[in-house]
């Protein structure tokens, strides 16, 4: 039986992305390492599932921040590099032989996520242990009642300005520990196993070369070419049309 690796793709183009006070640590640190479990709470389908991404890796330093995932065995592989201090956007995306780049201003940013679900985000007073440092939770309500609220952790001991500006959480100054992502009829869930304080390298943000230059209409278009070759592949009877990614091909953040 083919499997129809659509849903890999999803999981990766969508996002974004990322981002809890301590336990560990009793003042806030600029440089180091997060390493989020990646999971599928509502997929049914264990093969399915056993495909998706199962790990996000965050690193971030002096207010830039370099998160990647990837299919199993690498075949497709999402990046995103973000400069909070001067606005900079990048995603960087690797499919089979293909290797594309989209870079973003602030303005640009602004009208991607605008595209994007509307939510309004309402502290609480709960409180839990993630990674090993006491975060607080936020609910996160879309403005489509059909869409499940979201929960949010977050903490202000880790030092990244402004973390959330590119993604739908902008309205949460604090870096994210736990959260997910709603998109495309499937929901992510991001809950970070791992923090680290360590030194990242420089060059962790530094854009490679040998990647075409989209902008976020090429990429786009380029996306849903994409993923209308891999429905023909995995089904030549389908008559499924390209998935139209205009309400938002990024979530997160950070």
């Amino acid at each position: 039986m083919a499997i129809n690796t659509t849903n890999i793709c999803l999981a990766f183009v969508i996002l974004l992305l990322v981002g809890c006070t301590g336990n560990k640590e009793e003042s806030t640190f600029t440089e180091g390492v997060i390493i989020y479990d990646v999971t599928f709470p509502f997929q049914k389908d264990d093969i399915l599932v056993n495909l998706y991404p199962n790990e996000m890796t965050m690193d971030f330093k002096d207010g830039q921040a370099h998160m990647s995932l990837q299919s199993l065995g690498g075949i497709v592989a999402t990046e995103f590099i973000v400069n909070n201090n001067t606005k900079e956007f990048c995603q960087l995306l690797r499919a089979f032989k293909d290797r594309y780049k989209m870079v973003l201003n602030e303005t640009g940013v602004n009208d991607m996520v605008g595209s994007m679900p509307r939510m309004t985000i309402t502290p609480t007073n709960e409180t839990d242990s993630v990674a090993g440092y006491l975060c607080k939770k936020s609910i996160a309500i879309f403005n489509n009642d059909s869409v499940p609220p979201i929960e949010l952790w977050h903490t202000d001991q880790i030092d990244i300005p402004n973390p959330n500006w590119c993604n739908q959480f902008y309205d949460c100054n604090e870096v994210l520990l736990g959260y997910e992502v709603e998109q495309y009829g499937m929901r992510m869930r991001l809950r970070a196993r791992n923090v680290m304080p360590k030194e990242v390298p420089a060059t962790r943000f530094d854009y490679p070369d040998g990647y075409e230059s989209k902008d976020y209409l090429g990429m786009r278009a380029h996306m849903e070419n994409l993923l209308g070759q891999i429905l023909k592949k995995e089904d030549p009877d389908s008559t499924a049309t390209p998935i139209d990614l205009g309400n938002g091909t990024i979530s997160a953040g950070h």
